[in-house]
Formats: C-alpha cells, structure tokens, sequence
C-alpha cells in the first residue's frame, strides 16, 4: 500500500475521475466521451487516466482529440490496476475520488450523483454505484455482471452499510482513502474486496447509491471468461489471507451466498436462455476454485496460512 499523506493545502476541484488502463484505447476512448457528457459537477472535476504500461503507450492529445475531454495521462510499468489506481490518487487534486475502467461508460448523471452523496453524508464514507452490462447478448459478460449484482444483493442488504463494491463504480473521499493506505498493491484482483473489509474493519461506513450508474462493456469468449474468473479465484485466496488475519473466526464458505447464486440461474428478460446462464455460472465457479486452490499450492509467502473450512463466524465468499 503505497498512496502518500496528502499535505496539500486546498483541493483544487470538487473530483478527481481515476481510469487505469492497459492497451484498450478505444473502449478508453468511449470511457471519456461519456464522462464529457457528465451533468455539471459544483467545484468541477479531473480525469486523470493511468497507462499500465501498454504498448502504444496512451498519449493525451490523441486521447482529448478522441474524446472532446482533457486529462491527464500518468503512466507505470503494468504493476496492476491497485498500483495505477493508487499513483493516480497520489497526483489527484479533486476531494473526491471517483474510480471507473476504461470499458466502462458512466451515465450523464453518475458524477453529479456520487458527489451530491458525499457532500449530503454525515460521516466521510465510500459510495459505490449501480454498474449495468451492456452487453446483452453475450452470455459471458453477462454472467461475469450477474456474479457481481448478486453480490451486492447478499452484501448490502442494508444501503447504509453496505459491504462490498467493485472498483470500476466506487468512490472516497481523498483524505480518508490515504489515511486507510489506498488500494494493496500486492493484490491483482480483489483488491477492490480488501479496501472495503479495511474500510469497514475501521469502522467507517459505505453508502449503495444505486442512481449512481455505469454501462459496463467487457467483451469476452470462453476463453477470456476461464482466464478472469481463475484469476478471480487467486484473488479471492489472497483476500481471505488478508481477511482472516483482521477476523481470526472467519469462514470462507458462506452458503446463504451459494443460495442465492443458484436461484440466479432464471434469466433476466432478454438475457439468454437458463441453459447458457447455468453453463456460465457453473464455468465461473470451477475456474474460481481452480484459481484459489492454486494460489493456495504455491501462494506468495505474504499470503499463505489460508484453510478453506477454518472458522465459524460469517465470512465473505
């Protein structure tokens, strides 16, 4: 955890949009140009986008030509999206920090909303928004959502103290996100899971803002579906490592989750038909098991220590 004591005396505008992208211009391009529609914000606002080390590295004057918005282009050398996110907050001039991904399109109102949030909160607190597949007719983007509105669904039962929130809809306060220590950067995945359990485990609250929405637009195959969620799987042992060590009684398997995930197989309207959705779901999870059991054969020596069943108080899956 790497972001820096902010000893800067004045915010200079209300918020501060951070991107982290890696070799994705053009669904970055489309990212910016939505967020040039965004309604006015009181105070104003910056994006400050974070090239991971792709290659054409991202330059800012084809970026604001693309887009009709400026920004600013920092750039590292594909050290994940938890260091991008944690570099940008470090150079961040907004009092806020609203983090999206580069395939992400947030609506006119998704900025605005985020900071009425705030600015209408008695305590500083993080507010995560309503993220939205775009992508309807493919089965796998659309699972890959689906595992996340459930989530949310079984996490922040209570919209005033809600648990979880993905990182490509979240957002903080600057000054409370340095004084927690920013995003892990030991983490590839599932970093977004870490920073919520230790801004929960502080006793700092999280507010569901569901008006707050973003059209999220991941294309993927197979292929690419077996790929995120094994790395979801390492991610997940990583942070139940990291979990376990804050909550000593803490069990990995929660079934009510599980519940919940298998009555998810009835199709939205419109979405695919149950079979695609059941074979998705069930990919999904095998590729997550796979992934945390292989983290746990061979984890890295700051996340080892991990027992599937140990524990009996409530965990998060």
């Amino acid at each position: 955890m790497s972001v820096a004591p902010i000893d800067r005396p004045c915010d200079v505008v209300a918020a501060t949009v951070i991107i982290p992208s890696f070799n994705r211009a053009a669904q970055l391009a489309t990212a910016l140009r939505a967020l040039s529609r965004q309604l006015p914000v009181p105070g104003g606002f910056e994006v400050i986008v974070v090239d991971d080390g792709g290659d054409p590295p991202l330059d800012e004057r084809s970026l604001t030509a693309a887009s009709g918005l400026a920004c600013r282009v920092l750039r590292t050398c594909n050290g994940g999206p938890a260091t991008a996110r944690n570099l940008a907050a470090n150079h961040a001039r907004g009092r806020i920090l609203a983090f999206t991904d580069d395939d992400c399109e947030p609506d006119p109102d998704w900025l605005p909303g985020l900071v009425r949030r705030h600015h209408s909160a008695d305590s500083p607190r993080i507010v995560g928004g309503r993220t939205v597949n775009r992508l309807s007719s493919n089965p796998f983007s659309g699972t890959s959502q689906n595992l996340i509105t459930i989530g949310y669904a079984h996490y922040n039962r209570d919209p005033e103290r809600a648990l979880f929130f993905a990182s490509n809809n979240l957002s903080v306060p600057r000054q409370e996100f340095a004084k927690v220590g920013g995003f892990d950067e030991r983490f590839r995945t599932a970093e977004d899971r870490d920073l919520c359990d230790r801004w929960v485990h502080s006793g700092r609250t999280m507010t569901y803002a569901p008006e707050c929405v973003i059209l999220h637009a991941h294309a993927m195959g197979l292929a690419g579906f077996w790929r995120q969620h094994v790395a979801y799987g390492r991610g997940a042992y990583q942070f139940h490592a990291e979990h376990r060590r804050r909550h000593p009684f803490h069990r990995i398997i929660q079934w009510p989750y599980y519940r919940t995930l298998s009555a998810s197989m009835l199709p939205p309207q419109g979405a695919h038909a149950t079979p695609t959705l059941a074979f998705a779901l069930c990919v999904s999870q095998v590729a997550n098991l796979i992934g945390f059991l292989s983290e746990r054969s061979t984890p890295r020596p700051e996340f080892r220590g991990v027992c599937l069943l140990q524990g009996t108080e409530d965990g998060k899956t």
